[in-house]
């Protein structure tokens, strides 16, 4: 570690100053996770309705371990007033990330999802999406980023409400079930790029003065179907920013031993 900090230094990092861009926390979901009703920093919160589970450090279909479980049950189909209009079968949570500016996730699309929802009035299809919250630099709402699985196209959407049509756009990317896709998207001057697998499938130029993602959603569709989302290894990036010295050295620290932890994680699946 010493040895490092003296590396980093050499490196010319030990100016006042340093302009790099500061790494958000990596979450890869190994253990538990904040979860509550209302808006709290740091806190997974309910955005429309509560999932049934929304637990870290459990084993995926594949056997992945460390990855969050996000729960849809049968039982929260039928809900009472002020619950029951169709708005809130979609069912998640929300995380506040102000002066974000890209956002990767990895979901597991498992064979079971093929027919999942299909029959059912209203899903659409419709089962795990990455949603965000796009605001100006006051912070006033702009844009609502989205790229979600659907199963009545075999693969994934993003919602472009300027593009015409449900505002929703087939993309590629999709390369079958029983597997991991990383999946997000980031702002990029004036525009708004989707990712599947690190292959870039979707630019939204319609985004107006949005400047930042204030937060990240992970939701999930409620037709009267029990489900799991599986997901893991969020990883975040806000823009570039004066900070000082010290605390880029340590940041740059913590960064890489989250980084190869992540590495060995993926190693294992």
């Amino acid at each position: 570690m010493k040895r490092l900090v003296l590396f980093l230094m050499a490196m010319g990092l030990c100016a006042v100053y340093s302009s790099v861009s500061h790494a958000a926390p990596i979450d890869s979901f190994d253990g538990p996770v904040a979860i509550g009703p209302s808006q709290a920093p740091g806190v997974w919160y309910t955005d429309r309705y509560a999932p049934a589970g929304f637990v870290g450090g459990q084993v995926a279909p594949d056997g992945r371990t460390g990855t969050l479980q996000q729960s849809i049950s049968a039982a929260d189909f039928n809900r009472p007033a002020p619950f029951n209009s169709t708005f809130y079968n979609t069912q998640g949570r929300k995380f506040d990330t102000p002066g974000l500016t890209s956002a990767f996730i990895e979901m597991y699309i498992p064979g079971g999802w093929d027919a999942l929802n299909q029959n059912v009035a209203g899903s659409e299809g419709r089962l795990g999406g990455f949603w965000a919250t796009g605001n100006d630099a006051g912070n006033a709402t702009t844009i609502f980023p989205v790229i979600e699985f659907n199963n009545l196209v075999d693969g994934f959407r993003v919602f472009d409400p300027e593009a015409g049509g449900t505002g929703y756009q087939n993309v590629s990317g999709f390369a079958g079930y029983d597997r991991w896709y990383e999946i997000g998207f980031q702002l990029n001057g004036s525009d708004l790029e989707y990712y599947v697998n690190g292959m870039l499938v979707y630019t939204d130029s319609t985004i107006g003065s949005t400047t930042q993602f204030a937060n990240l959603i992970l939701q999930g569709y409620n037709a009267g179907n029990s489900y799991s989302i599986y997901w893991d290894n969020l990883q975040t990036d806000s823009a570039t920013v004066p900070e000082p010295a010290s605390l880029a050295i340590w940041s740059l620290i913590g960064v890489a031993g989250a980084a190869g932890a992540w590495r060995r994680k993926r190693k294992q699946s």
